[in-house]
């Protein structure tokens, strides 16, 4: 006779203790799995560290006082006739700016910087990983921070709505611009860190500047905090919505091209020297771009001046100067991989060339698109008042919405200033930055940077105080000796245009100058032009072929023939 314990336990009397998932806790496990291990491992460094410990207590501290401070002073000062919302809602501005402008993206700028350091970045750069996914990790840890900060002080912000004073705008766009402007520091500070690894002297100097930038990003906050509590109204009373809108969109698409444009630079800067890190980054060149002409466009249905145009030829000339020189300043070296992956047609070789690795097809990429995109403004400007329905007119007196031969003649001249001034100083980066990065290889496009507004200075300033010290009387006239400042030039083109001889004598001189730069510029870069892709190796195309192989089992085949087993003989 079997006793109760010899009896066999169904699945039900094993389960010591029934666990109730939800739907929620299923769907957590599951997206779980997409997070990246870096991004785990930095969400639980930061939370637990110190410096995270510290400001979000310090936070909960200065919120509990300015709030019962606030409304204490004001209604002992002002009685019940005086509402404490803007008061409250400004100094929850003040204190919500601090952590998302200050310490969470110089945390993340010292998190990625202190991986080069150490020196445990190599070590994570070998696992499975790829460098966009340590550098998402490391924004996913930040964005982490905002939330938990957020989830502080964005009650005590929606509180003010109750409160006398307050539109629900002011709320949404101030929480919006704050969390947006956050994620790009952050993104800024990625770039940065992976841009100064190449020494450490080098390092430390881009972490006080970053510091001081982003002081002085927190006060602009503070600046734009007032006019969003206290002037509000004022400061949109002649927008009607759409127009609010537009400069929104502008802003917005602004923070995140510029974010897209930075996360690939940062990803590129953390792969090896074997990958490809310029197309991608080219392409959110491009992408930048278009936004920004989008941008352009919906602003002239509303402001249409042919001044515009200037300004924007210049925005254009200073952006490609810069990117310009940023992609010149990478060594030129391409590993055989990446010629494997050259274009190998002659029409794709013309289209997709200038996308691929190398300081040279980087220069003739910024020179073809500070042409190109000067171009299409000079046509857009021309073709606004026909093709754009809702050109404002007001905004030139009532008067014809066409340009005038004068102002296009005008328009011509200052985009032909710019293009040559803008070529001129890229040529020369070019031919600098081609000698001095050989002598460092671990230059990266933030050197280029530095050397580009070191040049800039030099060539600004040096020309004005030769003219003070040469010619103290005539400090308020252009004269050719300021030559090579385009910005004096540039403002007087804009001021008289063709009644003034002397900047375009200046420009002239200026175009000669970009000859003679531009003739070895592009001798030097047109040669990576004719790298032609080498062969792929037996080997490569060998582990390409098993990875794609099929293994079809043809019918008549025996088991033992399938399985690879010797034929076994039968014993008669």
């Amino acid at each position: 006779m079997s006793s109760p314990a010899d009896s066999p336990k169904t699945e039900t009397d094993l389960k010591i203790a029934a666990e109730d998932r939800s739907g929620i806790d299923v769907f957590l496990d599951r997206s779980s799995e997409w997070f990246s291990s870096i991004l785990v491992k930095e969400s639980r460094q930061a939370l637990k560290s110190r410096q995270f410990l510290w400001t979000f207590f310090g936070l909960l501290i200065v919120v509990t006082c300015w709030a019962l401070g606030a409304l204490t002073y004001v209604q002992s000062e002002y009685g019940d006739d005086q509402s404490p919302g803007q008061y409250l809602l400004f100094g929850f501005w003040l204190i919500l700016g601090f952590p998302l402008a200050i310490v969470i993206p110089f945390a993340t700028f010292r998190s990625l910087a202190r991986e080069f350091e150490d020196g445990t970045l190599q070590l994570v750069s070998i696992t499975t990983l790829k460098p966009y996914q340590i550098i998402w990790g490391k924004l996913g840890s930040s964005i982490l921070q905002i939330m938990v900060y957020l989830s502080v002080l964005a009650p005590c912000i929606a509180f003010t709505y109750l409160l006398r004073g307050i539109d629900i705008r002011q709320i949404w766009w101030g929480l919006g611009l704050a969390v947006t402007s956050s994620i790009s520091l952050c993104v800024t500070a990625l770039f940065l860190a992976s841009g100064a690894r190449s020494s450490r002297q080098f390092g430390v100097l881009i972490s006080v500047f970053f510091l001081f930038a982003l002081a002085f990003v927190y006060w602009l906050w503070c600046l734009f905090a007032y006019g969003l509590t206290y002037q509000f109204v004022g400061i949109f009373s002649g927008l009607d919505d759409q127009q609010a809108s537009t400069i929104m969109f502008g802003y917005l698409s602004l923070l995140v091209s510029s974010s897209f444009l930075l996360f690939t630079a940062a990803a590129a800067q953390v792969s090896f020297e074997a990958d490809n890190r310029s197309s991608w980054i080219r392409v959110a060149m491009l992408v930048q771009q278009i936004l920004f002409f989008g941008w352009i466009a919906a602003m002239l249905s509303y402001f249409f001046d042919s001044e515009i145009a200037g300004v924007v030829s210049m925005t254009i000339a200073h952006y490609w100067l810069f990117m310009g020189a940023m992609m010149s300043a990478v060594p030129a070296i391409m590993s055989r991989r990446v010629k494997r992956a050259l274009p190998k047609t002659v029409v794709s070789r013309s289209v997709m060339s200038l996308f691929m690795p190398g300081p040279g097809r980087g220069y003739l990429f910024a020179i073809s698109n500070m042409l190109g995109w000067n171009l299409l403004l000079l046509m857009m400007m021309l073709l606004a008042p026909y093709v754009l329905p809702d050109v404002d007119a007001t905004m030139r007196g009532g008067s014809d919405r066409t340009l005038s031969g004068n102002e296009i003649e005008e328009i011509l001249l200052i985009m032909i200033s710019n293009c040559i001034y803008g070529i001129t100083f890229l040529s020369f980066l070019f031919l600098l930055l081609k000698a001095s990065v050989k002598k460092r290889p671990h230059a990266g496009p933030l050197y280029g940077a530095v050397v580009t507004i070191v040049f800039l200075m030099v060539v600004t300033f040096v020309p004005v105080l030769a003219k003070l010290q040469w010619m103290p009387n005539t400090s308020r006239e252009y004269s050719l000796i300021l030559a090579t400042n385009w910005y004096v030039t540039f403002g007087e083109l804009m001021r008289y245009g063709t009644g003034n001889e002397a900047p375009i004598i200046a420009t002239a001189f200026m175009g000669l100058a970009m000859l003679f730069f531009g003739y070895f510029s592009l001798r030097i870069a047109s040669r990576e032009l004719h790298y032609l892709p080498e062969a792929i190796p037996n080997r490569v195309l060998e582990e390409e072929r098993k990875k794609r192989k099929v293994v079809e089992i043809p019918i008549g085949e025996s088991i033992d023939e399938i399985l690879g087993l010797p034929r076994q003989e039968s014993g008669e």
